[in-house]
């Protein structure tokens, strides 16, 4: 008996710029995974629209223009739709946000860089992994290093770091035991073990912990104001570029 058919993501796509914007509208628009339900070029647009249009992913960039910003915008799409998984877009890192759109809400968020956007192929696994109910945030992010060591994630052991670097990129716990040559019924273990060690509550239904412990390993800390301004990460060990 052949496999069902996985059934299309609907998007929607949130971008102040016209070109950009019709540019990942024509990327995505032939993918088989994914159905383009809308495309705004504001969030008061995007946020009047969404409830009809019961998208499964928003596609979002942080600076949305003198209107409102892609991390108030987020979290207010989140108020009216608590599970549509968010892909937010940005020339630059801006992380301390991510608290604000996740807390309360089981659905995920993930994070690319908009360089990494020229590779079609990451932002539409982004977006169907984000739909999964998985966080990925760009390679970069990583590899730059968190804003602040948290003492718990520094006693983690260099196998559940290695571990916890995959889940932020997006792997499945199939997936990792595959990179890392483990048994996926380890990596399970492996990571209630890290949940425990970090402080996430396993009965807490309002609390999607693979999305918490990707903030806490990035070092995210609550810093979204009540209008949903967003302060750029500093890297330590890392000179910012001018403006960046």
């Amino acid at each position: 008996m052949p496999a069902a058919r996985r059934q299309a993501r609907k998007v929607i796509i949130v971008e102040d710029q016209h070109l950009y914007r019709d540019l990942l509208r024509k990327a995505l628009f032939e993918e088989e995974y994914v159905h383009i339900v809308g495309a705004f070029g504001d969030g008061e647009s995007a946020l009047a629209q969404a409830p009809m249009l019961s998208p499964d992913v928003a596609v979002i960039d942080i600076y949305l223009g003198s209107g409102m910003n892609g991390i108030a915008l987020a979290t207010r799409i989140r108020s009216l739709l608590p599970r549509i998984g968010i892909v937010l877009l940005s020339n630059h890192a801006c992380l301390s946000g991510l608290e604000a759109i996740v807390s309360g809400s089981p659905a995920p968020v993930s994070y690319l860089l908009k360089d990494a956007v020229t590779n079609r192929d990451a932002l539409l696994n982004a977006i169907i992994a984000t739909a999964d109910g998985f966080v990925v945030l760009d390679a970069k992010l990583l590899r730059l290093g968190r804003a602040q060591e948290d003492e718990r994630i520094g006693s983690l052991t260099p196998r559940q770091r290695e571990i916890l670097d995959l889940v932020a990129k997006g792997y499945t716990n199939a997936a990792i035991a595959g990179r890392l040559l483990l048994t996926e019924k380890s990596v399970e273990n492996q990571l209630h073990l890290i949940y425990q060690r970090l402080g996430l509550d396993r009965g807490d239904s309002s609390v999607h912990r693979r999305v918490q412990v990707v903030l806490k390993y990035v070092g995210v800390q609550p810093g979204a104001t009540a209008s949903g301004e967003c302060a750029p990460l500093r890297y330590r060990g890392y000179p910012r570029k001018p403006g960046g």
